[in-house]
């Protein structure tokens, strides 16, 4: 495995049957679309996990998805309990003092600062 869990994740991805990645395509696309009329972006995650699910194989999606849940179910109940001002206080300066090629990997197991204001 290679440091930058992106291109791990492009590996797997290329590795893929061609009827695997249409169908998580095709996930990527309906979450997408989903934003794009509106709605919440929880629901638009949990397409996506369920394109990962059917697309990478049980085990892989699993794996990858239990240690995003487990971040994102933390920033949720932060939110519920009214810390949501200063969980996006928090995000702005953690992303401002991240090195450029950790950030995307923060901002795809993290809500961001806008992510959590669309929550709230």
């Amino acid at each position: 495995m290679s440091s930058n869990p992106l291109r791990d994740f492009s590996l797997v991805w290329v590795g893929a049957p061609i009827r695997r990645r249409r169908r998580l395509a095709g996930f990527i696309t309906a979450a997408l679309v989903s934003l794009s009329l509106g709605r919440d972006v929880l629901r638009a995650r949990l397409l996506v996990a369920e394109g990962v699910i059917g697309g990478l194989g049980v085990m892989t999606a699993a794996t990858l998805l239990r240690t995003i849940a487990s971040h994102l179910a933390a920033d949720l109940e932060a939110i519920r309990r009214g810390y949501g001002n200063g969980l996006k206080s928090y995000r702005r300066l953690v992303y401002a003092h991240i090195p450029p090629s950790k950030l995307q990997t923060k901002l795809h197991n993290y809500f961001s600062p806008e992510e959590i204001a669309a929550i709230r």
